[in-house]
């Protein structure tokens, strides 16, 4: 199964670099590279059976103490 998996994520991140190397984006492409490897990694993870955190404290302690942003 996560044969599949890895195929198919294969193919997708092929189709989604292609466009910003045309261009020469390289800016965006290492952002995309970065966060399709991301996601790529937490799926594999989620597969395997391995238990993820639960991030939204982290995430909204970020918000609240870097950016100054409040969603109370």
């Amino acid at each position: 199964m996560i044969w599949v998996e890895i195929i198919l994520l294969a193919a997708v991140g092929a189709a989604g670099i292609m466009e910003p190397i045309k261009k020469k984006w390289w800016k965006e492409l290492v952002v995309y590279i970065v966060i399709f490897l991301l996601g790529s990694v937490l799926l594999m993870l989620q597969t395997a059976g391995i238990k993820l955190p639960y991030l939204i404290d982290e995430v909204s302690k970020f918000f609240k103490i870097v950016l100054h942003l409040s969603y109370d």
